[in-house]
């Protein structure tokens, strides 16, 4: 995280890294790695000591999984879900 002061502005940027590895237990399938990358971006304008204002963007994520054992050869497992959130 890094924020940047220029008055009456101030810009916050964030970046993660996240790494997680799920486990399918009695299954050939065993186990597998998921990685994601969730960066964000906030700038806040304070014009006096009574308000201030803000916009935001970011990128979330929920690591992937693994499907049910009838699920097709090359389909055993699924992708990380990612969205991005303005406000």
């Amino acid at each position: 995280s890094v924020s940047w002061r220029f008055a009456p502005f101030t810009l916050d940027v964030e970046a993660r890294y996240t790494e997680e590895t799920r486990l399918l237990v009695g299954s050939p399938i065993g186990e597998r790695k998921f990685d994601t990358f969730t960066p964000r971006v906030n700038l806040k304008w304070q014009p006096n000591d009574a308000a201030m204002y803000y916009g935001s963007i970011a990128k979330g994520a929920k690591a992937g999984g693994f499907n049910t054992i009838l699920a097709p050869p090359g389909q055993e497992t699924f992708d990380p879900e990612t969205n991005w959130t303005y406000e």
